[in-house]
């Protein structure tokens, strides 16, 4: 994972965001306000990557509870989840957390008083509200840049998982061509494809790439989870082609490694298969080289020559 990859995951995941704004508006004004059922799931694992809280929706196990959403009672935060954290909407929290809290001390036994209040609004928060140091109003905008400085793509796609779990984004899709192709160039910018096959380690490993960069070409996934759009999805024709081509080439190089595969799974390719195998690599590596060049991105996919 390079630096460039994961600014355009991040990228997508605001494109993710923005269509998830028009569904909660669009639910929100025709009164179908189930969707907030939906957000408060959504934002268990989105406080998890970004936080490390482990929260459980209060919700579930009783209907309706008072002030909050959801809670780590073994760090004593809880989290009230809205559309809009509107200056009604957070005087409205604080007034019932408070209460929430005075009834947790007198609780036989006394239950320890949560310590911490985030009010979470979905599409926008009030900017200047008037709250105590024990709270705190939170956005995308403000959760985002605390995931992007972990350099993490690990807990970005955690996230775009989550939104994904909510939306059809197959049906409304904003990433772009660019983008998207460059997270598959980073993905055959690996040793599967870089690597000759006399430098190759365990050949299973390179054809576990190898369906990878297959599976993000033809899904837009990398196991299962998402990461871009799928083939069809392009908008630019000469893209189309080119990636048709390298999965059609990639397909090749799997389909000779299947050819030799033992009953325990493992591929034992003969070397006289190499040759040709590195001549697909090849073939694959300049079909990548004229994508970047098409789309404008400044890099070259070079083999790795190891004498």
């Amino acid at each position: 994972m390079n630096i460039q990859t994961l600014e355009i995951s991040l990228l997508n995941l605001n494109a993710d965001i923005a269509v998830l704004r028009n569904y909660v508006q669009v639910n929100v004004n025709t009164g179908m306000t189930s969707i907030l059922t939906l957000l408060e799931e959504m934002c268990i694992p989105l406080f998890s990557t970004a936080y490390g809280y482990k929260l459980v929706n209060k919700n579930q196990l009783s209907v309706n509870f008072p002030a909050i959403d959801l809670a780590d009672d073994s760090q004593a935060v809880a989290i009230q989840v809205t559309a809009n954290a509107d200056l009604k909407k957070v005087r409205e929290t604080l007034k019932k957390f408070k209460k929430l809290n005075e009834d947790r001390a007198k609780a036989v036994p006394p239950e320890r008083p949560y310590e911490k209040l985030y009010i979470f609004g979905v599409q926008k928060i009030e900017t200047n509200p008037t709250i105590p140091d024990n709270c705190e109003l939170l956005s995308f905008e403000k959760i985002l840049p605390v995931v992007r400085s972990q350099h993490s793509m690990a807990k970005v796609q955690e996230i775009t998982n989550a939104l994904r779990q909510h939306v059809d984004y197959s049906r409304i899709h904003p990433y772009s061509d660019r983008g998207c192709l460059a997270i598959i160039l980073d993905l055959v910018d690996r040793n599967a494809i870089k690597h000759r096959m006399d430098q190759e380690g365990r050949h299973h490993n390179m054809v576990d790439g190898l369906n990878a960069i297959s599976e993000l070409i033809g899904k837009g996934t990398v196991d299962g989870q998402q990461r871009g759009k799928y083939l069809e999805l392009f908008e630019d024709e000469t893209i189309k082609k080119h990636l048709r081509s390298i999965r059609n080439e990639v397909g090749k190089i799997v389909a000779i490694a299947n050819r030799f595969r033992d009953e325990n799974d493992f591929a034992y390719i003969p070397h006289h298969s190499y040759a040709k195998i590195d001549g697909i690599k090849a073939k694959i590596l300049d079909l990548a080289n004229l994508l970047a060049k098409h789309v404008g991105i400044p890099i070259k996919l070079e083999p790795i020559n190891v004498d």
